[in-house]
């Protein structure tokens, strides 16, 4: 089996993230999600739209998110896109809060612990999907969270499922109502 590829650069530039990207020869096409973390209000653990501008205008991109599972200021989509704004994030590109609208289930195939899996009902209207993530501090457990925030787009049903292999039918309709 062929070795997977590491690409490394020097400086993280806004110049560098887009060769990198075209360095992996696999173009973004169609409708494309760009998925990483707008912030916490008043925060600054996330991605600067100075240095992401260029990819996700490359990409034609839009920057998707769901509401937060664990309440904060960007539980609910008014507040969730007023954080995007702040941040910048709305300069560079749409965003489109997937949840917005609700959500779906997707059947998980061959899944030994999942069945379904519930992702933000926008979710669908999209062809291609990158991820952005910052690491800013060596910590498996955040890196394994932030994966877990991808894979369920912030949706509490989706995490209630990984966090409890699937086992999460009784939770979710005393969580759901």
């Amino acid at each position: 089996s062929e070795l997977p590829k590491v690409y490394l650069i020097k400086e993280i530039t806004p110049e560098n993230l887009v060769k990198i990207y075209e360095a992996l020869g696999r173009k973004a096409e169609g409708k494309v999600a760009v998925k990483l973390s707008t912030g916490e209000p008043g925060g600054h653990n996330f991605l600067q739209p100075t240095l992401i501008a260029p990819l996700v205008r490359k990409m034609n991109g839009t920057i998707v998110e769901c509401n937060t599972a664990y309440g904060g200021e960007r539980a609910n989509t008014e507040a969730h896109l007023k954080a995007a704004a702040d941040h910048g994030f709305t300069a560079i590109a749409k965003v489109d809060i997937m949840d917005a609208d609700g959500e779906v289930s997707l059947p998980v195939k061959g899944g030994k612990h999942l069945k379904e899996d519930f992702v933000g009902k926008n979710y669908l209207n999209y062809d291609f999907t990158v991820v952005l993530s910052s690491f800013q501090r060596s910590c498996d457990g955040w890196f394994r969270r932030r994966n877990q925030e991808y894979l369920h787009r912030h949706r509490l049903v989706g995490r209630q499922g990984v966090d409890s292999f699937g086992r999460h039918d009784q939770g979710r309709k005393q969580s759901l109502g």
